[in-house]
């Protein structure tokens, strides 16, 4: 199947950076997904329903994809919440499907889960630009801010979108892409979870208080929670997570108290209330939990980054949870819908770790 050993694709991926997925999780068919070739004028008129769909466009001159998930509850003209779920680097949109197990809590939530992918020289080996990391993305400067925005402009047209409800969540370079786009698109995500990730840019200015939910494990080797650089050999330099949380905290005008929101074996998770406009942040830390998405199906990298793949809790029902308290909040009794990418309020600097 593939063409270099198991040893020399795991390098591989340590390379690239931050997702370390192996040829074995990317196992959705093919056959399973309907390609979407042509673009409905909107999403009342859309023959697209429930079901796995394959989307191709255009961004800045070159192609981007994604995969979308439509739970059985969608109905058409009903509009729907959304969240997007990006892959770690090294990974795509197939892998993230298999290693999270998203689609399932879809179906049971009623949202719709859109999977996009990163760009690269290799067409299953894929990353995102999140500042300071990862691989090809970071190192051509791709726009993938401008990716998303356009994305979830094509989305509305598949189906219809709560636009007050669109929530990002990803793992490892994913949750840095996450959490760029909380910096850079505050006024289309309304809330952001991030697992086994941290902030790689520093430069943060959204234009209102956006709730942080992160998932991060204390013996995760591949991006060490207290920073630094891990063995993600060309993914940079790591932030820690106490100060991303901390700017967080600073953006979103928290009065520094927490208290323990979940306890549960070797989980436990802290809230930091007291915020702007219920612009909560919460951390939670996996005791000897390693680079991995807790409640995952399987954790391929844990030769290589260390730590266990925990089961105490489900990231997936966690920032279902968390996302469904935390819609976009209104604004003179409308609901916001497209407006301007990048704002310019006060700069907050991250502490540094």
């Amino acid at each position: 199947m593939a063409t270099i050993s198991d040893g020399r694709a795991a390098q591989f991926l340590v390379g690239l950076g931050c997702g370390l997925l192996m040829w074995s999780v990317g196992t959705a068919c093919a056959s399973e997904l309907k390609a979407i070739d042509r673009l409905p004028g909107s999403c009342e008129e859309s023959p697209f329903g429930p079901g796995e769909y394959q989307r191709d466009l255009s961004v800045g001159g070159g192609k981007r994809s994604y995969l979308i998930h439509v739970p059985p509850s969608y109905r058409s003209g009903e509009r729907m919440p959304v969240v997007l779920n990006f892959h770690g680097g090294g990974g795509n949109p197939s892998s993230q499907v298999e290693l999270t197990g998203m689609n399932d809590t879809a179906d049971r939530a009623g949202f719709i889960a859109v999977y996009p992918a990163g760009s690269g020289r290799l067409k299953k080996f894929l990353t995102f630009n999140a500042g300071s990391c990862c691989g090809f993305a970071r190192d051509q400067k791709v726009d993938d801010v401008g990716f998303v925005e356009a994305l979830l402009d094509d989305l509305a047209k598949i189906v219809c979108v709560d636009a007050a409800r669109v929530y990002a969540t990803g793992h490892s370079n994913g949750a840095m892409m996450s959490y760029r786009l909380a910096c850079d698109l505050s006024d289309r995500i309304a809330a952001v979870a991030a697992v086994a990730g941290p902030m790689g840019i520093e430069d943060c200015r959204p234009s209102r208080p956006v709730p942080i939910l992160h998932f991060h494990g204390t013996a995760d080797q591949c991006a060490p929670i207290a920073g630094g650089a891990g063995k993600s050999k060309d993914a940079g330099t790591f932030r820690s997570v106490d100060s991303s949380v901390s700017q967080w905290m600073k953006i979103n005008g928290c009065d520094g108290r927490s208290t323990i929101s979940y306890q549960k074996a070797n989980v436990t998770c802290a809230t930091h209330g007291g915020c702007r406009d219920g612009g909560e942040v919460t951390l939670c830390t996996i005791a000897g939990g390693g680079h991995a998405w807790p409640g995952g199906r399987k954790y391929p990298a844990e030769k290589i980054c260390g730590g266990t793949l925990s089961q105490e809790v489900s990231a997936n029902e966690l920032m279902w949870e968390f996302f469904e308290r935390h819609p976009m909040p209104d604004r003179d009794g409308q609901r916001p819908r497209d407006g301007g990418r990048r704002v310019e309020p006060e700069k907050i600097e991250p502490e540094r770790p």
